[in-house]
């Protein structure tokens, strides 16, 4: 079950088991469950999947195996009945070409709430289609065909012994006789028994879809004995979890991967065009593609079984263990990147290593005790650096140092607990148009508003306001922060991303950032005899903004961040050490001059 998606399927679960009265085990898979057995999953699987549908499967069987040694599953019953969405489209193009054109009209009205969204979501994503092939490496593509489709389109019984046969049900009796298998579970498949196959085989079309009904030979036969709920159920549900919604709430991890030294030296795509297009799916600029997913599960089995030729799974393999075998790999062939591995501490799904126009980067994020208003924040670096050294690394010239701007900001005294900040009817008013960002509240909370306001000024925050209303409707988007200033963009309002007291205080932006990187720079160069370049970031999932830098540019700090390596949760990583690192076989780059002053 998904509690809150649009996938969920509690309440056709309810009607059951009020009728029935049948016992009910549950589970509840997350987001943060797939990444963390991602490695074990793909393991047992032995060969890459189509989609992360599957891991429900997964998390089923293992929950079956702790009460039953048996299970009965449904699989083959939506190839053999037309279970699926896609098959009254396939029937409605068949009434078509046979020129049955009452029936189509009557088929097509009866099953427009079925055949509509799917039609809605291919001309929407018509314009927003992903470029597959310009993902790949032309290397990799020469003198390769695309694969072919050959599946029949207009037919729905061919395309029902098609998708039973070759494409559909195959695959997915893998996963089943996988995912049971890793749980010492038998499943059995009474839709496969012979003689029913043989029997529904004959069934004619009209008791497949009839009146606007799939399945209907099994909804007349099961009438009066189903729930009434689940009898008139329209919509089909796979057996499947919130795909690309878990995609977008772990893009940070997976573009972590997408970005990792590892995944760049593949022969078989452009990685940093898969990384690219990921964002903007993430976005909603382009369509989600499956292709992501699929990149990424090629790239957790090549580390499984073709770089590391595991022969056995640990502990680490349910803890999201493929970011470590890659970044294991990696420090192997670069200079002192075992150590760095060694002495590192990193946050969840992030890897220490990242690749970037032929740099490779590693990036250690630095913990610190909780930043008050009015600390010291070179005292608070300080001590960071210190237990980095304690861990076994010393600074080193060259390298440069993470700050974040939400810290500088609170040390600075620009951080307010919300119930002390007197918010205006202005503010209340204007709060309420503004959209909640997947990573906060943004300016959507009245008293983030009415920081704004202080910063920039009433007339100011009004022109913006009005400004967006304008454009948005054209798909213009950053309008409003553009005209409001950047000050404004940066202020973070109450999340409970943020660790307390800080989930509900509110933060501006902070003062004069450029100066204070060249502070932080001279002072880490005094206390360490070290020229470290430091740069001023504002990053989170979705995006990264670097507030100033002094010794480095702010596109390779960008590259650098890109999968938020300090976190934005409750990680406690304000600062973090970056490295460049060469690969064994050839010199170490020489330190970029750093201009701190003395």
């Amino acid at each position: 079950m998904f509690p809150g998606d649009r996938i969920d399927e509690s309440a056709y679960i309810d009607s059951v088991l009020d009728v029935t009265g049948a016992d009910n085990s549950a589970v509840q898979p997350t987001d943060q469950d797939f990444i963390r057995e991602l490695e074990a999953w793909v393991w047992h699987m032995e060969e890459p999947m189509v989609s992360s549908a599957p891991f429900a499967m997964w998390m089923v069987m293992r929950l079956a195996r702790r009460q039953v040694t048996v299970t009965l599953d449904g699989q083959a019953g939506d190839e053999l009945l037309a279970g699926y969405d896609h098959y009254p489209y396939v029937l409605l193009r068949q009434l078509l070409r046979e020129r049955r054109y009452a029936e189509f009209a009557r088929e097509a009205w009866l099953l427009r709430d079925i055949v509509s969204p799917l039609v809605r979501r291919r001309l929407r994503e018509r314009g927003q289609r992903v470029d597959v092939a310009g993902m790949l490496a032309p290397s990799f593509c020469r003198g390769r065909k695309p694969p072919a489709d050959d599946r029949v389109a207009d037919d729905l019984k061919r395309r029902l012994l098609q998708d039973f046969r070759v494409y559909s049900l195959p695959p997915l009796l893998r996963y089943e006789d996988r995912a049971s298998m890793a749980h010492s579970l038998e499943a059995r498949l009474p839709f496969l028994d012979q003689e029913l196959v043989d029997y529904i085989l004959t069934l004619p079309r009209s008791a497949i879809i009839h009146n606007g009904w799939t399945r209907a030979i099994v909804r007349q036969a099961l009438h009066g004995v189903l729930p009434r709920k689940v009898e008139a159920r329209r919509k089909k549900i796979g057996f499947t979890t919130p795909e690309f919604r878990w995609y977008r709430r772990q893009r940070a991890v997976l573009q972590s991967l997408m970005r990792s030294p590892s995944f760049r030296a593949r022969p078989y795509w452009k990685a940093a065009a898969i990384a690219e297009n990921f964002r903007r799916a993430c976005a909603g600029e382009i369509e989600e593609s499956m292709f992501f997913w699929r990149a990424v599960n090629a790239e957790v089995w090549l580390r499984v079984y073709i770089d590391s030729a595991t022969r056995a799974l640990d502990n680490d393999s349910y803890q999201g263990g493929f970011v470590r075998r890659g970044d294991r790999a990696t420090a192997r062939k670069v200079a002192g990147g075992e150590a760095l591995l060694e002495g590192a501490r990193l946050n969840w799904g992030r890897h220490l290593f990242l690749e970037d126009r032929g740099r490779i980067w590693a990036r250690l994020p630095l913990r610190s005790s909780l930043i008050k208003p009015g600390d010291d924040l070179l005292e608070a670096i300080s001590a960071s650096l210190e237990r980095l050294r304690s861990d076994g690394i010393d600074v080193a010239d060259g390298d440069i140092l993470l700050v974040s701007e939400k810290a500088l900001a609170i040390s600075q005294g620009r951080s307010y607990p919300i119930n002390e900040i007197a918010v205006s009817r202005t503010a209340r008013v204007l709060s309420r148009y503004v959209s909640h960002e997947p990573t906060g509240v943004g300016l959507a909370h009245p008293t983030t508003m009415q920081l704004a306001i202080d910063e920039a000024g009433a007339p100011r925050i009004m022109l913006a306001a009005a400004a967006a209303a304008v454009t948005k409707p054209l798909g213009m988007r950053g309008v409003f922060y553009r005209v409001a200033g950047h000050g404004v963009n940066a202020i973070d309002g109450p999340s409970s991303l943020n660790l307390p007291p800080y989930d509900t205080w509110a933060t501006k932006s902070p003062l004069d950032p450029a100066g204070a990187a060249l502070h932080i720079a001279a002072d880490v160069r005094r206390r360490t005899e070290r020229r470290v370049a430091v740069a001023i970031i504002d990053a989170n999932d979705m995006a990264a903004e670097v507030f100033a830098s002094v010794g480095i540019d702010a596109k390779s700090v960008l590259a650098m961040v890109a999968d938020n390596p300090l976190g934005q949760s409750d990680e406690q990583t304000p600062f973090g050490l970056v490295r460049r690192v060469a690969p064994t076989e050839v010199a170490a780059p020489a330190p970029e001059p750093v201009p701190v002053g003395a």
